[in-house]
C-alpha cells in the first residue's frame, strides 16, 4: 500500500498526462465505476485546519492520512468509494466537466489557498498528474466544489 508522497509538486498551473489505458466505466444497473489503474492518490491541503491529507485508493479501499495531528482513516464503504471514483472520472479521466469556469477581474491576494492534486498510477507509471489551487480570483464549477466538500467531509 502506498502511504506518503513526501512533498507535493510545486507547479503553479494544472498539468495532466493522460493515457488510454485508464478508463472508468459503469457496468449494468449497479452503477459501479470500474477503473484500470493500480492506484489513485489525492493530495488535499486544508488551509483552515492547516493539515495536508493524502487519499490513497487501491484494492477497493481508500486510506486517508494526515500529515499533522496523527489523522488516519480507512474507508471501505462502497458508496463512498464509488462517489470518490466518479469525481475522479468526471474531472480527471473523462474530463466531462471543467474545473475552472472563469477568472475574476481582481487579482488573488497573496495567501495560502486550498489545493487538490490528483495522481493516477498504472504498473508504477504515473499516467495522470493534475494540480488545482483554489485561488480566490477563480470561479469554480459547482460540481468541483462539491468534490472539494466531499474530500473535506471525509477528514472530519
Amino acid at each position: 500500500m502506498l502511504c506518503c508522497l513526501g512533498t507535493c509538486d510545486q507547479q503553479s498551473c494544472s498539468t495532466t498526462a493522460h493515457s488510454n489505458i485508464v478508463e472508468i466505466k459503469r457496468e449494468g444497473q449497479t452503477n459501479k465505476p470500474q477503473i484500470k489503474a493500480d492506484s489513485i492518490l489525492v493530495y488535499y491541503w486544508e488551509i483552515y485546519v492547516g493539515n495536508e491529507y493524502y487519499f490513497s485508493y487501491s484494492n477497493e479501499r481508500i486510506d486517508i492520512r494526515g500529515t499533522y495531528f496523527n489523522f488516519k482513516k480507512e474507508i471501505h464503504d462502497v458508496s463512498v468509494i464509488h462517489e470518490f471514483l466518479r469525481y475522479i472520472n468526471l474531472f480527471y479521466i473523462d474530463k466531462t466537466e471543467i474545473i475552472i469556469l472563469s477568472k475574476k477581474e481582481e487579482p488573488a491576494p497573496i495567501s495560502d489557498y486550498p489545493e487538490i492534486s490528483v495522481k493516477c498510477y498504472l504498473e508504477g507509471k504515473k499516467i495522470i498528474d493534475n494540480k488545482t489551487i483554489l485561488y480566490s480570483d477563480l470561479e469554480f464549477n459547482p460540481k468541483f466544489l462539491a468534490f472539494y466538500n466531499f474530500l473535506d467531509s471525509l477528514v472530519k
